[in-house]
């Protein structure tokens, strides 16, 4: 019984271990899917800075 317990515990150790994982690629990659579309972003503005004011 005792055995069952903490091999149970052991799978929902690593179940949640791989949760975490899984969770901090998917933060990973939206926060670099961000950042690259503020440069695309800024380097559009950069491109044409001239008329951007009138957008705003």
């Amino acid at each position: 019984m005792l055995r069952s317990m903490i091999m149970m515990m052991k799978m929902m150790i690593m179940i949640m271990m791989m949760m975490m994982v899984v969770v901090g690629v998917v933060v990973v990659v939206e926060m670099m899917m961000i950042m690259i579309m503020m440069m695309k972003k800024k380097m559009m503005d950069d491109a044409n800075d001239d008329d951007d004011e009138v957008m705003i």
